[in-house]
């Protein structure tokens, strides 16, 4: 049962069934008193309507209680956590998540694909905090400064930015040729940085000319059977015990998150295993090396693997 301020709490609190309580601006210290099968869900400035701090300790230490900022999210979030006994599956970040790719349509890299994430709340545009904090982790623990990087599906080039700014000698490629334009008109000093290309054929570069190849959110876009070739491509591009990181999603990310291929952005079309894509890259000459780095990009001042659920890989260019 889920009960809205203290009217149909109340009717709850006379009998065992296992209940939420909803509070928005009365606070339940005033108006509920302790119960085992209540789970209390107040605002964050859930303080301001406590009568004084003995009653604000006194709750804090005795009622069963969550904060909210989202309400609609974060209810859901106690609803769904409850009902399937899984509150790692169903949290409000991967509600959030699950709402935003539902809204995706688009089977092409075009103009649409832009529009429709931007109005679901992704802005590849976007820049600020995040790209620079990103790029700034990824180049000062992987000793990118001064390294040539190349980001394969840079959507705009803000990550290309973000690494940029961060030491890295960086340029990225799309497929999509909408959103390349729209990230050389937004920064003029990127244009020759930014290019319109098939990640399958890398035809503007030459062999070994990048020290390290950045991917991220995008190898699930790729087609299956055209992998092999793309990291064969990707191989050829990079230089000998160059690394190769990509952020991905996978068959075990979509489980722990609760994801389905039904509600799922339609151009993820290429979902699988940890493990296969170690197959893969193995085929085309890399050796994965996830392990040599895993501690080190995931304790590092500000990583990103600790605010994110992310699976990915690090793979290194077997010498020829």
């Amino acid at each position: 049962m889920i009960g809205v301020d203290s009217g149909p709490l109340h009717v709850a609190g006379a009998t065992t069934t296992p209940t939420i309580g909803v509070w928005t601006h009365h606070h339940p210290v005033h108006f509920f008193d302790l119960a085992d099968h209540v789970q209390h869900l107040v605002p964050r400035n859930h303080a301001e309507n406590a009568t004084g701090p003995h009653c604000l300790k006194f709750f804090e230490e005795n009622y069963q209680h969550q904060v909210y900022d989202q309400l609609d999210l974060e209810l859901r979030s106690m609803v769904l956590s409850q009902l399937s006994g899984s509150e790692e599956i169903h949290t409000p970040e991967n509600l959030a998540n699950r709402d935003f790719l539902k809204q995706l349509t688009s089977t092409a890299y075009n103009k649409t694909y832009y529009d429709e994430h931007k109005d679901a709340g992704l802005d590849y545009l976007g820049f600020g905090d995040w790209q620079l904090n990103y790029g700034r982790w990824l180049v000062d623990t992987l000793d990118w400064s001064e390294r040539k990087v190349l980001d394969v599906g840079c959507a705009c080039g803000s990550i290309v930015r973000g690494l940029g700014i961060a030491g890295a000698v960086v340029q990225g490629v799309d497929v999509n040729e909408f959103m390349i334009q729209q990230g050389r008109q937004q920064w003029p000093d990127m244009v020759p940085l930014l290019h319109i290309c098939d990640a399958v054929n890398l035809h503007l570069f030459g062999d070994q000319s990048w020290d390290a190849i950045h991917s991220a959110q995008v190898a699930e876009h790729w087609k299956p059977e055209l992998v092999p070739f793309i990291l064969k491509e990707l191989h050829r591009v990079t230089a000998d015990n160059g690394m190769f990181l990509c952020f991905l999603d996978t068959e075990e990310l979509m489980a722990r998150q609760g994801r389905n291929a039904v509600d799922e952005d339609p151009t993820h079309i290429c979902i699988r295993p940890l493990e296969w894509w170690h197959t893969q890259l193995k085929n085309a000459g890399w050796e994965v090396c996830t392990d040599e780095y895993s501690s080190k990009l995931e304790q590092a001042k500000d990583s990103y693997l600790q605010k994110y659920d992310w699976d990915w890989f690090l793979a290194r260019k077997v010498a020829s």
